[in-house]
């Protein structure tokens, strides 16, 4: 898991650490990888996965709103929690149009807040991955019937490729 923190305050960034660092102690989890950065360029030239970006609102040159906006560029969409000391309800709203996960209020953040939200996004994760691995399932069980029930040879193919893209499905298939 990688944690990405964007926020032009670093007070505020370090504060963001602390709890993360506490909430992955206190659950006797390994901590992910902490990153952080000050403005919303920076944020946007990592090109390395990321899973959760906690993301300020209002800095500098490229505010979070623009970030939230040019995200799409990403081939895995991380989740976004957007931070602001504006408790401004059009802040708000654009955040969650354009995809953000959670908004919290920097004033009144504390740790449990942040436990919250990462406990909730774990919980979302895993019911997804759990989804992903079915679909998987499912597409490789269908088109192994299609080749047993008399398939075509291009159908082979597709299996023979499905198997060699999850070959952990060998055996656990189901006809």
């Amino acid at each position: 898991m990688r944690i990405l923190i964007c926020d032009d305050d670093t007070l505020i960034i370090e504060q963001l650490q602390k709890y993360i660092e506490s909430y992955f102690e206190s659950n006797h989890l390994k901590c992910p990888e902490l990153v952080s950065f000050t403005s919303g360029e920076s944020l946007l030239a990592d090109k390395n996965e990321k899973d959760i970006v906690f993301l300020d609102i209002k800095m500098p040159k490229m505010d979070g709103i623009r970030v939230l906006e040019k995200r799409r560029r990403y081939e895995k969409n991380p989740k976004f929690v957007v931070l602001s000391c504006f408790n401004e309800y059009e802040y708000v709203r654009e955040a969650m149009k354009l995809g953000a996960f959670d908004y919290l209020f920097k004033p009144l953040m504390e740790g449990k807040d942040i436990a919250a939200v990462i406990k909730e996004i774990q919980a979302q994760d895993n019911k997804g991955e759990q989804g992903e691995e079915q679909k998987k399932q499912q597409q490789i069980s269908h088109a192994l019937r299609e080749v047993l029930d008399g398939g075509s040879e291009e159908q082979l193919f597709e299996l023979c490729d499905l198997f060699e893209k999850y070959p952990y499905f060998l055996m656990e298939i189901r006809v």
